[in-house]
């Protein structure tokens, strides 16, 4: 179940001015990884791509909450395969404790992703890597610049923002679908000596299945 969330705010310190502000301030990854594509019907994992696409592939569609409390909507999502599967092997980093790094091995399904909803706010079409630990889980994120969205949705942007996004999260399971849709914003201040401060912003917008409180 996914509840609206209050906007997020992250700051990162940047040195050495100036800077280039489409930098990113990322953090390290815990694991490293070896990918190997691999045929629809290879199960290293106990299951395959295939498995994956019988169950998931096609429409899915449910009520759609806005966190602004404008009329629910319905949203459809169609997933449809690309014919390419990888398997991702991941492993700790050198050094990192075992236990905080979740490192599972996955596998990776390129999908084509196509985002609507009745009320036009979103009219998307997206290439994604979606992921699954299990043959009954899919996961996937997708992300589009703002100034790129086919739908009507209304995003109010920070005077500051350098950049902002729109981005879908969503996750598929043998009772449905569920899934979050948040703006980003993204921007970074003015230099003043040798340090300066990026920051990142999320705001959830809406989110399926719609909730029902009480």
């Amino acid at each position: 179940m996914i509840r609206a969330a209050t906007p997020l705010l992250s700051l990162f310190a940047l040195t050495g001015c100036p800077f280039d502000k489409e930098e990113e301030a990322l953090g390290g990854d815990p694991c490293t990884a070896v990918v190997t594509e691999v045929s629809l019907d290879d199960a290293t994992l106990g299951f395959s791509a295939r498995d994956l696409l019988d169950m998931f592939e096609g429409t899915h569609q449910s009520p759609l909450r806005y966190v602004s409390g404008d009329a629910d909507t319905i949203v459809t999502l169609t997933l449809a395969g690309s014919g390419v599967a990888r398997l991702v092997v991941q492993e700790p980093v050198e050094g990192e404790s075992l236990l905080y790094a979740d490192c599972p091995d996955y596998l990776e399904l390129p999908l084509s992703l196509t985002v609507s909803t009745a009320d036009g706010a979103l009219d998307e079409v997206f290439a994604v890597d979606a992921a699954a630990i299990s043959a009954t889980e899919l996961e996937l994120f997708a992300e589009v610049e703002l100034s790129a969205l086919n739908g009507s949705l209304s995003v109010e942007v920070p005077q500051d923002a350098d950049r902002s996004s729109v981005q879908v999260e969503a996750n598929f399971n043998s009772g449905g679908s569920g899934g979050v849709i948040r703006a980003q914003h993204e921007g970074a201040e003015d230099c003043e000596g040798s340090d300066s401060t990026a920051w990142a912003s999320s705001e959830e917008l809406a989110s399926w299945p719609a909730v029902v409180e009480g």
